[in-house]
């Protein structure tokens, strides 16, 4: 029998979802987004569900980052460079004058 975290019954055991997403915000994956986060989706605690995009300089559109963000998801920089990961860097200059809050 499976031990559960705190001996918390399976059905009172809390289950984590992380969803990130990679690389450019752009027309062609908009859509997607849209569907899956301005249909009504809510987590069980009634909170509408959100994502981490690691997001790339080249072929993104940053206004649909700024959307993103004031959506209340995460913004991360994928970096241009491979191997390097500068989180919030480029979206910061790039959002101006809508800055990003003190992180």
């Amino acid at each position: 029998m499976a031990v559960h975290p705190g001996d918390l019954e399976a059905k009172s055991t809390p289950q984590l979802v992380l969803l990130t997403f990679d690389d450019s915000i752009n027309d062609i994956n908009h859509e997607l987004y849209k569907e899956m986060f301005e249909t009504g989706r809510k987590n069980p605690n009634g909170c509408p569900i959100s994502a981490t995009f690691y997001v790339s300089h080249e072929w993104t559109d940053y206004r649909q980052v700024q959307n993103l963000w004031a959506d209340g998801h995460e913004i991360a920089s994928h970096s241009i460079r491979p191997g390097e990961l500068k989180l919030v860097s480029l979206i910061r200059c790039v959002l101006r004058p809508h800055p990003l809050p003190n992180l």
